[in-house]
């Protein structure tokens, strides 16, 4: 009876994740199309990349990616693509943008099991130096998700802005400290296998 109990709330925690997964994705497209379409190519990005990374707990870099642009639900659509294009915005606006990884990660903070979800997402756009080193107490995943996280972000926007694939990955290869080697290296293996264009 216990192993049957145990099994059954099992269950039943898993559907409540997916359900909070689909409630969190479903409000992000019906408000805001534009994060909506980003968080989905980020997590394509990702998926692609997985299996050349190869770490335990990889698989928090897809929920991270998915969730990455939840904190822009109370951004409006037309600042965003302004934002994703590389186009200048009031400086209230900018504020805002610049507030969303913390607000994705208290969001998704919310949902029990995903505190390192929510690290990553908060990391998203931190400095190029913290990706190949943790901080104090801060997981090894967490740290490299949050790299993974920001290469993609990088990539996405220079893809976005018009340049190919190709070009896009030579940028991020050519900024000696900005990335590290290992993911940009995923990323570019991913895409060679990559029918999604």
């Amino acid at each position: 009876k216990l192993r049957a109990t145990e099994t059954r709330l099992r269950e039943t925690l898993q559907k409540t994740l997916s359900g909070a997964v689909s409630l969190f994705m479903d409000l992000l497209i019906l408000s805001n199309p534009v994060a909506y379409s980003r968080a989905s190519r980020l997590k394509h990005y990702v998926k692609l990349m997985l299996p050349h990374l190869d770490r335990p707990g990889a698989w928090q870099f897809e929920l991270a990616a998915m969730f990455s642009q939840v904190g822009c639900l109370s951004i409006p659509p037309d600042i965003l693509q302004d934002i994703y294009a590389g186009r200048s915005v009031e400086d209230s606006d900018r504020v805002l943008f610049d507030l969303h990884p913390q607000a994705g990660c208290e969001l998704v903070g919310r949902i029990p099991n995903l505190e390192s979800v929510a690290a990553i997402i908060a990391r998203q756009e931190d400095d190029p130096c913290s990706c190949s080193e943790h901080e104090k107490g801060e997981s090894e995943t967490v740290a490299l998700g949050a790299c993974v996280l920001r290469t993609i972000l990088a990539y996405d926007r220079l893809v976005t802005s018009g340049q190919d694939r190709e070009m896009a990955l030579g940028q991020l290869k050519a900024i000696t400290g900005e990335y590290v080697s290992e993911v940009v290296a995923a990323l570019e293996k991913g895409l060679q296998t990559d029918e999604w264009s």
